[in-house]
C-alpha cells in the first residue's frame, strides 16, 4: 500500500509540473489557459524576449507566444512559418508598428491553424495581415494607419481554406479585407471605417461575410465601394454600410458575381450596384430605412415603396412615387422594355435614372437634383424622357446615347452639359428649356437628329458638335430674339497615325445653322 500511494504522488507531481510554463514570466499579470510550451516577449520576467520575431522563430508547432505591453512598440516585421498561437496583452496598447518598414507586410502567416489575437497592428503603405495558412484565427485586433490617410490593406486571404477573421477594427487603410481565392472564410463582426478605396473585398468564393459595420469615408472624390464582390456562393448578411452623406458610393457592389446571397444589409446614404450579376438572390435588404427592389425577368409590377430600384429583363413595369437619395443608381433598367418611370424625387445620386440596353421606357414627370448625371440612356431604342426637371448635375442633366430617344418639354437648369447627344442615330430633342448650363446641348458622334423649339437661356455655350452631321437644327430660342440664322460651332476631329508609334490630331472647325430662330422662349410643363 505504500508503494501504491508513493506512484500516484509521483503521478500528481508529473501532472501539475506538466502545466508550468517553460520560459520566464510576469507573474503579476493574469495569463490564459495553456497551449503547448509558453514563450513570452517583453514584461519584466527573466528569460523573456525583447523582440517578437526571436520568440516565434524558437517555437514549435502547437506553442503559444504572450506579448506584454510594456515593451510596445514593437518595430517588427513578423513572419509566422509554424503552427502557433500569437496573444497580445491588450489590444490597445500592445502595438506592432511596421513604420520602419515602407510597403512591406506586417505580420505574414504562412502556417496552418495559427491564432493572431490582442494587437494593435499600425500600417505604413503595405498589408497589415497577410495570411496564406489555412484555418487561421484573427481577432480583438485594431489596424490602422500610420501615415497621413489611407495606407495598405488591413487583412489579406491568399488561398486559404477555414479562415476565421471576428472582432478587428480596421481605420483608414485603402482596403478593409481582401479576399483572393480563399473558400469558407468568416469574416464576422468586424468594423471598418473610413477606407480609401474599398471595405471589404472578394475574389472568391463559399465565404460568409456577416455583421460587419463598414463607416464612411470623408472624401467626397474617393467614392470607395463597402462590399465589392465577384465570385459565387458567398453569403452576405447583416452587414451595415453607412457612407457620408453626399458620397454616392456603392454600398455593396456585384461584378461578375453569381448565385450568392445578399440578405438582411442595411445600406445608409448609399445603395446597390451590379455588373453582370443578375443571378444571386436579394432577401429583405434596406437602403435608407426603405426595401432595395432587385428583380429579374419580372412583368406587370408597380414599385411604389423603395429605397433603390434595379431592374433587370423586365417588361411592363412601373416604378413611380419614390423619394430616393445617396445612391449610385437611384432607378436602373437593364434590359427592360416597355416600362414606366413617373413622379419620382431623386437627388444626390451618381446616376438619377439609368438606361442600359432597354427599349421602349418613359421617364415622366420626375424631379431629379443634385446628381452627377441627371437621366443616362445607353445603348438600347425608343425612349422617352419627358416633362422633368432636372438641376444641379455635375456632368450631364441628360446623356442620350440610345438611337430613337425622344427628350421633350424637359426643364434642365445648372448642369455641366444640360443634354448630351452621344454616338447616336434619330433621335429628337425639342421642346425642352435648357439654363445656367455650362453648355447647353453638345452632340458628338450623332446624325440624322433634330434639335428643334428648345429654349437655351443663360448657358455659357448654347451648343456644340463635334463629328457629327447630317443633324437638323431648327426653331430654338438662342437666348435673345433672333432675325438672322444663328449658326452653331462644331469641328470634326481626325487622328491618324504616320507610324506605329506617333499619331498626329487635326480639328477642322465646321458649323451648323439653325435657318428660322425663334424670336420668343417657348413655354413648356414639368
Amino acid at each position: 500500500m505504500r508503494w501504491k500511494w508513493l506512484a500516484v504522488g509521483i503521478i500528481v507531481l508529473f501532472v501539475g509540473t506538466s502545466f508550468i510554463p517553460a520560459i520566464a514570466q510576469d507573474t503579476g499579470k493574469p495569463l490564459p489557459a495553456s497551449r503547448g510550451n509558453w514563450y513570452y516577449v517583453g514584461g519584466s520576467g527573466p528569460g523573456n524576449y525583447s523582440k517578437i520575431q526571436d520568440a516565434i522563430d524558437n517555437a514549435s508547432a502547437g506553442d503559444t507566444i504572450f506579448v506584454y505591453d510594456d515593451s510596445a512598440p514593437y518595430f517588427e516585421r513578423l513572419i509566422i512559418n509554424t503552427t502557433l498561437a500569437l496573444l497580445g496583452e491588450n489590444r490597445t496598447t500592445t502595438i506592432i508598428n511596421s513604420t520602419a518598414y515602407d510597403y512591406d507586410t506586417v505580420v505574414t502567416i504562412n502556417a496552418d491553424d495559427t491564432i493572431l489575437t490582442g494587437f494593435t497592428i499600425v500600417l505604413n503603405g503595405g498589408p497589415g495581415v497577410e495570411v496564406s495558412g489555412d484555418h487561421a484565427k484573427l481577432s480583438d485586433l485594431t489596424i490602422q494607419s500610420g501615415i497621413h490617410g489611407w495606407s495598405g490593406t488591413g487583412v489579406t486571404l491568399l488561398g486559404t481554406y477555414g479562415t476565421e477573421i471576428t472582432d478587428t477594427f480596421i481605420i483608414s487603410a485603402q482596403i478593409g479585407f481582401l479576399l483572393t481565392n480563399a473558400t469558407h472564410a468568416t469574416i464576422a463582426h468586424n468594423r471598418i471605417i473610413d477606407p480609401g478605396l474599398n471595405g471589404i473585398v472578394v475574389y472568391s468564393s463559399d465565404n460568409v461575410i456577416d455583421t460587419n459595420a463598414i463607416m464612411g469615408n470623408l472624401d467626397p472624390y474617393t467614392r470607395p465601394v463597402g462590399i465589392h464582390l465577384s465570385g459565387s456562393r458567398n453569403h452576405l448578411t447583416n452587414n451595415t454600410i453607412e457612407a457620408m452623406v453626399g458620397n454616392a458610393i456603392e454600398g455593396i457592389l456585384l461584378s461578375g458575381a453569381t448565385d450568392n446571397v445578399i440578405e438582411g444589409n442595411d445600406l445608409v446614404n448609399t445603395g446597390f450596384g451590379q455588373d453582370h450579376s443578375e443571378a444571386n438572390q436579394f432577401i429583405n435588404n434596406t437602403v435608407n430605412g426603405k426595401p432595395f427592389v432587385f428583380l429579374v425577368d419580372r412583368s406587370d409590377t408597380v414599385i411604389d415603396n423603395a429605397g433603390q430600384v434595379i431592374l433587370v429583363n423586365c417588361t411592363r413595369m412601373t416604378v413611380q412615387d419614390l423619394s430616393l437619395c445617396d445612391t449610385h443608381y437611384g432607378v436602373c433598367l437593364i434590359g427592360t422594355s416597355d416600362s414606366l418611370v413617373q413622379r419620382c424625387l431623386i437627388s444626390l445620386c451618381g446616376y438619377g435614372v439609368y438606361l442600359d440596353g432597354s427599349t421602349g421606357n418613359l421617364i415622366r414627370n420626375t424631379s431629379i437634383s443634385d446628381c452627377d448625371w441627371g437621366v443616362a440612356i445607353k445603348q438600347g431604342n425608343s425612349n422617352r424622357v419627358e416633362n422633368n426637371t432636372i438641376t444641379d448635375c455635375t456632368y450631364n442633366g441628360l446623356l442620350i446615347s440610345a438611337n430613337d430617344t425622344r427628350v421633350s418639354f424637359n426643364r434642365v437648369e445648372d448642369c455641366g452639359i444640360g443634354i448630351a447627344v452621344d454616338r447616336c442615330l434619330h433621335c429628337i430633342v425639342s421642346r425642352n428649356v435648357v439654363q445656367q448650363c455650362i453648355c447647353g446641348i453638345s452632340l458628338e458622334l450623332t446624325a440624322a437628329s433634330q434639335i428643334t423649339q428648345n429654349t437655351l437661356v443663360d448657358n455659357v455655350l448654347s451648343a456644340v458638335f463635334q463629328n457629327s452631321a447630317f443633324n437638323r437644327w431648327t426653331g430654338n430660342y438662342w437666348a435673345r430674339p433672333r432675325l438672322a440664322p444663328k449658326i452653331i460651332p462644331g469641328v470634326f476631329v481626325y487622328i491618324w497615325h504616320p507610324d506605329p508609334i506617333h499619331y498626329r490630331v487635326l480639328g477642322v472647325p465646321w458649323m451648323n445653322i439653325d435657318v428660322s430662330p425663334a424670336l420668343r422662349p417657348y413655354e413648356i410643363g414639368g
